[in-house]
């Protein structure tokens, strides 16, 4: 019994320091562990947000933001020329229609102060006094011929020099005022005449005078908003 007793403790004693090793062995292990994730997370860490910072802010979007701006910048001019070159030819299609409908207007009133004169059916004095402003008329719409071929025939190289011809314009007015005055005359002719014949015709004749100066009075109106360098200089003579 005496000597089993030192065995038992020697083995005991064994058993303790073993147990000491390894718990110190297990807790330097853990720490290492613990170290070696620190630094795994910081090395993780630094390449990740230098990679995206550089995919982000870098390059890529230069590149992409320059062609996009230049593409918009050609096609807004390509546009706005295009624009200028519509507007340019309305102007010029816009000018011709107004020659074309003061033309057809001048006809119109020449075939319907023609009709009334060679209709031989007219009521007395009144009709006399009809016929008498329709002569008028009729001398009148060879003047007005004459002032309009000086203003259209003018090139628009002259116009933008030195302006429209203003002397024409300011003759037309004039002719445009006389016819006025004879429109007024035919509406009141218009109210007495009994003739339904008569009364018919000068209806016809009167309504083409009016759409005549209407459309004389909106060509001359553009005539004169014509840009030129010297126009209102030559003007200032008219």
């Amino acid at each position: 019994m005496k000597k089993t007793l030192p065995i038992y403790l020697a083995f005991g004693l064994i058993l303790a320091l073993s147990a000491t090793a390894f718990a110190q062995g297990g807790s330097g292990s853990g720490s290492g562990t613990k170290t070696g994730t620190g630094t795994g997370s910081g090395t993780e860490s630094g390449p990740g947000t230098g990679n995206g910072q550089g995919i982000t802010v870098g390059q890529p979007q230069g590149q992409n933001s320059a062609p996009g701006q230049g593409v918009q910048v050609q096609d807004q001019n390509k546009v706005n020329t295009q624009n200028q070159g519509e507007d340019s030819q309305l102007k010029v299609s816009t000018q011709n229609n107004e020659n074309t409908s003061s033309r057809q207007h001048m006809s119109n009133v020449a075939q319907a102060v023609e009709d009334f004169l060679s209709n031989g059916n007219k009521s007395g004095e009144m009709g006399g006094q009809i016929s008498e402003i329709a002569k008028q008329q009729q001398a009148t719409q060879s003047q007005i011929g004459k002032s309009l071929d000086k203003i259209e025939g003018k090139s628009q190289v002259m116009k933008s020099l030195f302006g429209p011809d203003y002397k024409a314009i300011k003759d037309m007015k004039q002719l445009i005022q006389q016819n006025q005055v004879r429109i007024q005359q035919l509406q009141n002719l218009q109210t007495e005449t009994q003739n339904q014949g008569e009364n018919t015709q000068l209806q016809v004749m009167i309504k083409a005078m009016v759409d005549q100066n209407t459309a004389l009075q909106n060509q001359m109106q553009t005539e004169e908003n014509v840009k030129s360098l010297f126009g209102w200089l030559i003007k200032l003579f008219y």
